[in-house]
Parts: structure tokens; C-alpha cells; sequence
């Protein structure tokens, strides 16, 4: 726990620039739909039927997995610091009309939508939003820092993830259909300097009834990362 306060959750220093840009970028709201896919094949397949002439609510209600679906992907109108950074990058350089995808983030591979762009007539003076505009740049930051981090750290221990070894009937099934406990004990499924994870291990850590509520297209690298 010190270690992530010390190296990612500390203070962020945020320079007084950044947030007049940041300020800036306040002016624009953007009215925007997305769709929200597990891998980048479903993201392909719901733009190429967008871009063939399906209503793009109609492709989100039936292949988006985020809980705008039922709204057809409608987002409403969106400002900077709403949406991920990278899914507001794109924002900002489309024009009304304009469908953009697959664009990946954390959550996913994303569709995007621009219905409409307003500049922000009655927008608050910067004093008033200085405080929630650094409040997301320090979480941004922090981001930044976490997964530099983590990849820090993969490549300092020499850290290996063998994906063969993650599935279902491994993980979840045990020894009617997998492997058994001393069987479990043998096959690795993480090595990180001279340490190795076991299935056994794995299968300890596990909460096997919050694994199964997740869709089997998320893949092993989401489902038990």
C-alpha cells in the first residue's frame, strides 16, 4: 500500500498552464453516441454496419455492452473531462456526422458518434471550475503513473502470464473437469522473478461467483487479470 502511494497515488504537481488549457477545452459540449464492444472484431462489424446505413442507435442497443445500449449509445451532451481521455480526443477532432472507430481504452473497443457540437454560452468562470479541473488531471495523471508502474514492474521482475492455463473449466470447474488440487499445484500460470503462480494459487484467489457474472467475450485477459 505505500509503495502505490509513494510511486502512483501521491499529489500530482499540475502546472498552471494545464489547467488554462484544460479550461480552455471546457468551451465545447459535445452531444455524442457510443458503442462499447470486448474485442476489436465486434467493434469492426457495428462500424461497418453504421457506416452501411444502420441507425447507429439501432447497432448500439444490439452490439454495445455499455449501459447507454438501451438509450441507443446516446450520451448526451458530453464536456472535457466527462469521457475517457482518449475517447474525448477523438471529440474534439470530429466533425458533426462523423463516425469514428475502433478506438480502444481501458474499458474496451468503442464506436463514436458526433450529433452535434455547442460552444458553452453560460460557462463558469475559471476560478469555479479550477478545482474539478485539477481534480482530473490529477486522476489522469495518476492513471498515467499507475500503468507506467505496472509495466515498470512486469519488466523489472521479468513477469509472464501463460493464458493457456487461464479458462473456465480450469479455474472454475476444478477437479470434476479440470485438473485436481496436486495437478493444480504443478501447472504455472504466472512467473515473476524467481516466483511462480500456481493454478492452485490462482484458483485461492479467485471469487469464482463475481468470474462467472463477467461475458465470456471479455477473454482471460479481462476476466482474470
Amino acid at each position: 500500500d505505500q509503495l502505490y502511494k509513494d510511486e502512483v497515488a501521491r499529489p500530482p504537481e499540475i502546472p498552471e498552464d494545464a489547467i488554462q488549457e484544460a479550461y480552455g477545452k471546457t468551451a465545447t459540449r459535445y452531444r455524442a453516441r457510443h458503442i462499447l464492444t470486448y474485442t476489436r472484431e465486434e467493434a469492426e462489424r457495428a462500424a461497418a454496419r453504421v457506416r452501411a446505413g444502420e441507425p447507429f442507435g439501432s447497432v448500439a442497443e444490439q452490439a454495445s455492452v455499455s449501459d447507454t445500449a438501451k438509450k441507443g449509445g446516446d450520451l448526451g451532451f458530453v464536456a472535457w473531462g466527462q469521457l475517457d481521455l482518449r475517447l474525448e480526443a477523438e471529440l474534439e477532432a470530429m466533425q458533426a456526422g462523423e463516425v469514428r472507430g475502433p478506438i480502444e481504452t481501458d474499458q474496451g473497443w468503442n464506436v463514436l458518434l458526433l450529433e452535434e457540437k455547442r460552444e458553452w454560452s453560460e460557462r463558469p468562470e475559471p476560478d469555479k471550475l479550477r478545482h474539478r479541473i485539477r481534480l482530473v488531471l490529477g486522476q489522469r495523471a495518476a492513471s498515467r503513473r499507475s500503468f507506467a508502474f505496472f509495466d515498470e514492474l512486469r519488466a523489472r521482475w521479468k513477469a509472464r502470464v501463460f493464458d493457456e492455463a487461464l479458462n473456465d473449466p480450469t479455474l472454475l470447474e476444478g477437479p470434476r473437469d479440470g485438473p485436481d488440487p496436486e495437478q493444480a499445484g504443478r501447472i504455472a500460470v504466472a512467473t515473476a522473478g524467481e516466483r511462480t503462480l500456481s493454478l492452485a494459487d490462482l484458483r485461492a484467489r479467485l471469487n469464482p461467483d463475481a468470474l462467472q457474472k463477467l461475458p465470456a467475450a471479455a477473454g482471460p485477459a479481462a476476466r482474470y487479470a
